[in-house]
């Protein structure tokens, strides 16, 4: 035996190494290369779950963004349409105001020409309707004054709620 160890010593040990480096290499192959690609598709799956949930937290915030934005939207037009309709009571308001004033005013023009020179029973009553009416005929300045008012109140809603 000491003999062939002699003689073929370099090729056992050739033969050896080689058998050690196949050992090695298939070692690496059915071990540590699938455990390494585990790894790596284990890392890249990590990945794509984060980006998966990044872009469902990104459409949550788009969706929420967009709801602020429809209730922004119609709170906006519920306070417009308060606004208007508080302009319209006020006009209504102030119109009934002014129908008083012009009744009171028409009352004391009534009593100084009761009893005058043109008095003639019915000239008065004629001329000077005192009768108070809410809704009544103003003379135009006090009319476009009240109009000028619910204008301006419109005009004022339509401001506050432009932006």
């Amino acid at each position: 035996m000491k003999t062939i160890l002699k003689e073929h010593w370099f090729k056992m040990i050739c033969s050896i190494a080689i058998v050690l480096i196949a050992l090695s290499v298939g070692y690496y192959f059915i071990f540590v290369l699938p455990a390494f690609n585990k790894e790596k598709l284990d890392i890249e799956k990590a990945k794509q779950e984060e980006e998966a949930k990044k872009n469902e937290r990104e459409e949550e915030a788009k969706k929420a963004e967009k709801a602020s934005a429809v209730m922004e939207s119609a709170t906006k037009k519920i306070n417009l349409s308060n606004c208007l309709n508080k302009a319209e009571e006020n006009y209504s308001s102030n119109w009934a105001k002014a129908c008083e004033t012009n009744s009171e005013i028409m009352k004391d023009l009534f009593d100084k020409c009761k009893g005058g020179i043109l008095d003639d029973g019915k000239f008065c009553e004629k001329t000077y309707d005192f009768e108070y009416k809410p809704d009544c005929a103003l003379p135009s300045a006090k009319a476009d004054k009240v109009n000028e008012y619910l204008k301006n109140d419109k005009d004022e809603c339509f401001r506050i709620n432009e932006n």
